[in-house]
This record gives C-alpha cells, structure tokens and sequence, in this order.
C-alpha cells in the first residue's frame, strides 16, 4: 500500500486530471486535487487519506452508474469516431462525447481491489473449519466407517474416531484468515461501508476475526491508516504474513488466493508497466463534476427542477418511463434516438407557459427551441417579417442548460427562474477574463458566456417567465464550516454570477447514493 505521508500533493492539474500517478522524472507519487482546491491543508494526513477514498468511492460509482447505459456503450468499433462510446485498455475505461471531449477512467486500483474481491464466505469457512480426527459422533456418517469398525459380542461396534469439520482458530493456517479480515475490516472502515452486499452480510465475522487478529499481533492503537502507527503497522502486517508462510505447510488454492491478495496490498503500488494502467483517478473529471451537482440539485431541491440535462441514477426513484433496470434513472425525455447507442435523455416537467393556440402547457424544452434564419443569421422570433419567411430557411437549435431550477413569486405571480451551468474552471480563470475586452477573452470564455446569454434570451421569450439568477457553479474545498453550501464570488459584466459550491459537501450527497 502506498504511503500517504510519501505523496505529493498538486494542485495545478493541467490537463483535467484528478487522482495518482507518478512523476517519473523525480520518482514519486503526486495526488492531483480537482480544481478549487487552493485552501486543501496538503500537511494534514487525515483529511489527505479521507479525500482519496472518498475519491475512491466517487470514480468507483461514477464508473458503476454509467457504464451500462447509451452515453458510456463499451468500445465498439462501429461508434468509434463519431458517437458517445467508451474504450477500455490498461486497466482504463475512456469515453468520447459527441463534442469529442475524452474522459478516461482508471477507477480500480488492484491493492485495494483484490482484497475486497478475494472475500468469498466458503473460503473463509474451508480456512476456518479444517476435516481433523475428532472423538465426537455423527451418528449420520456411521455407515461410512463400519469397514474400520470393531464389532464387539453384543451386537456394538466400536469407532475410534471420525474426521469430522472442527473449528481449529489456534491453527496456522486460520491466521491467514485472521490476518486477511483485519486488513479488509480496516478498508471497509475507509470507505464507510460502501463495500459489496456480500461483504455487509458477514460484517460482524470479519469484524470478528479482525479483533482475533489485533489481539493476537497489535496494539489497539496501531492501525494501517493512522497517521502515527501506519509504518509500524504495515511492517508487523509484513512480519507476520512472512511467519504464517514460513509455518503453513498445507497450501491449497484457497490460502494462496488470500496470500497473493494480502501480499499486493502490502507490498503493492500503482504500477506505471502493470495492468493498473498509467494512473489511478479520472481524466476529464469535469464529467464526475456535473453528475456530483445533479444529484445534489435532485436530492434537495427535486420539486423546483423545471429541466435538467442529465439521465443520473437516484436511489429509490421509481420512473415509469423507462425500462425495468433503469427505473431509477431520472431521464423522462428522450431527445436524440438515432439508434440504441446514442439516446440521449433529459429530465423536464410542464413549463407554466401555454402554446399558441392556449389549449395546453409547452414543455421547457420548447421553450429553449430556438430558430434561427440561415440567409441574414437572425433570431427568428425577433425578426418583424416571421410570418412572410420562408420556414424551409430556419435552422432549429435545441439549447442544453445544465439546470433550471423554477419558484413561483407569490407576489409577482410570476416564475422566477435560476439558470446553473456546472463549470470545472477556476475563479482565477473569470476573473483574468472579465478584465480584458471580450475580443481579446480566452475562446472557451467567450463561447461559454454566449451560450450562457442565449439560455436567458430564449426563456425571456415568455412573459410569464423572470430570470432572477443565471450562475456559473464552480467547485471549492472549504476548510472551515460555511453557513452556506453556495457562496457568491464574482459577477461578470453580462450579469452572470460566478458562484462557488461546498465540493465536500456535493461529494458527501452523491455518496450517500451508494450507501
């Protein structure tokens, strides 16, 4: 196992990147934070081991929600170029969107892996409960020792003794077991219980077996993931397994399966040459980001969600739209359905907007359609001669805000409307652009902000609708107690509002998913 003292901390992602890898040139490994990190106490062990396995946790869920589904499609050649599809190769999952942005993901970690894997209840068992001799009877097995049977005069036979399943915890060989729970009981700690159901329905033997083994070996203050007895720790751990190999003298497959577990953990490190791939963590995290922010959008503020763009799995939803293995997806529109690999879906609820004719309520999504006339590069809707045009001329765009969240002014008696975009970008990265004229902002600023305006012109299309925030939601690590999960940072010159969300916060909601 790595050692957290021994990482390096970087802030400075530069290429979206969040998770371990090494830095060949000066031999060691660099833990790169997601954006808003600037405030992250790197000298703190604790909270450095915390943030890696929840990040564990994170990369594992993101990975498990969208594997399966039409935006994250194993690698098909048939995809390859031009749709959402994934690839998988060193250990590592990628994903290419239809913008040609690339995620890729390398969420297992084999030290950690193998020994959640490696749990399998009968082999704890076998371990346990070795065939030995024993004088106890079972009166069910008789008939397969008559042939070794003294018969006495009256009628008894007599048995010396039959092989029967003992408990034999005092063995050498049950120490490997003992051992093995202990390291798997002090990850299950780590990731606060969000291990397999098979692993949760035998919490208390593992525990059970875990204490057998600090009895026995440590201290009650030692621990694998504390930061004062961590090396003293590992160094028994090592110790030990060294004397149960050298004492163990029946070695069946089920012992080398928690050996070879317990050595990689011990021993192991993330291999730049091995099947670990080049790293652990995600590139392109700004994916994890949006659906970290859906969730926590979903979970508090679900009734007041006119439109999200966004197909998240939410624990206990139940959508009747969809099919029985994604009834928990919130997805309720399908937008795009070329074909069974490139649907993409959207949640949206009845806007208070009425069509033409009055008879019923517009979806939002038909009010963020907008037309635009391809001869002068006009809005349609604001041009004077919309009735005379020819339609074969408009072009339809369907635009995407990430969210809309929707109150009714009881005063106003109207809707207020909050327009949020999740953005991966540091403040530093407004700020510098905000100064400078719009010709001369970096492209990705320029286009975010037009895209940004457009979402609030086409919902002021309707009088019924008031924007009364559109925001930009960037992440931060607080290190202190906020009052508020949102905090206000910059407004821009367009009126957009640079808002900083609690990263610690959002993460813990998404989280909370798995448990």
């Amino acid at each position: 196992m790595f050692n957290f003292t021994s990482l390096r901390i970087n802030k400075n992602s530069k290429d979206n990147f969040v998770g371990i890898k090494k830095n060949i040139v000066e031999d060691c490994f660099e833990f790169y934070l997601p954006i808003g990190f600037d405030e992250f106490p790197e000298e703190d062990f604790d909270l450095v081991r915390k943030l890696f396995f929840d990040l564990y946790r994170t990369f594992r869920k993101f990975e498990n929600d969208n594997i399966d589904n039409e935006k994250f499609q194993l690698n098909n050649s048939e995809y390859q170029q031009d749709q959402d599809q994934t690839t998988t190769k060193n250990g590592g999952v990628t994903l290419t969107n239809n913008q040609q942005e690339s995620c890729i993901i390398y969420s297992k970690i084999r030290m950690l892996e193998n020994i959640l894997e490696a749990y399998d209840p009968l082999i704890i068992q076998s371990l346990k409960d070795k065939i030995r001799a024993s004088e106890k009877i079972k009166y069910s097995d008789i008939h397969k020792y008559l042939y070794k049977a003294i018969y006495l005069k009256n009628d008894v036979i007599f048995i010396d003794t039959m092989d029967l399943a003992s408990p034999t915890l005092e063995n050498q060989s049950t120490d490997i077991v003992t051992l093995y729970c202990y390291i798997l009981d002090e990850i299950i700690e780590q990731l606060d219980g969000d291990v397999s159901e098979q692993i949760k329905d035998h919490r208390q033997e593992i525990k059970f077996l875990s204490e057998t083994f600090q009895d026995n070996y440590l201290t009650n203050h030692q621990s694998i993931f504390d930061s004062e007895t961590s090396l003293e720790t590992i160094s028994i751990l090592k110790e030990t397994l060294e004397n149960i190999d050298k004492n163990t003298h029946y070695k069946d497959n089920n012992y080398w399966q928690l050996y070879e577990a317990i050595e990689l953990f011990l021993y192991g490190e993330i291999n730049p040459e091995g099947e670990d791939g080049e790293y652990w963590g995600i590139k392109g995290f700004s994916f994890v980001w949006e659906d970290m922010c859906h969730t926590y959008f979903f979970k508090n503020c679900f009734d007041n969600i006119a439109y999200a763009d966004t197909d998240i799995c939410i624990k206990k939803y139940h959508n009747d739209l969809r099919d029985i293995n994604k009834m928990n997806r919130v997805g309720n529109h399908l937008i795009s359905a070329k074909d069974k690999n490139n649907q993409i879906w959207i949640y949206q609820t009845a806007s208070p907007v009425k069509s033409f004719n009055k008879k019923y309520l517009l979806n939002w999504q038909d009010l963020l359609l907008i037309k635009y006339d391809l001869e002068p590069v006009i809005f349609v809707y604001s041009n004077p001669i919309y009735t005379k045009r020819n339609f074969k001329q408009e072009l339809p765009r369907l635009l995407r805000p990430d969210l809309l969240l929707n109150y009714y002014d009881e005063k106003s008696k109207k809707n207020t409307i909050i327009i949020y975009d999740y953005k991966y970008v540091n403040l530093e990265f407004y700020v510098r652009n905000n100064n400078i004229p719009l010709a001369n902002t970096n492209d990705k600023y320029r286009i975010d902000l037009i895209k940004e305006l457009t979402y609030e012109f086409a919902l002021q299309q309707s009088q019924d609708l008031t924007i009364s925030k559109n925001c930009y939601l960037i992440p931060q690590f607080f290190h202190e107690y906020q009052n508020t999960i949102f905090q206000d940072l910059l407004q821009l010159k367009e009126g957009i509002i640079v808002q900083s969300v609690d990263f610690s916060l959002i993460q813990k909601s998404y989280l909370e998913e798995n448990s």
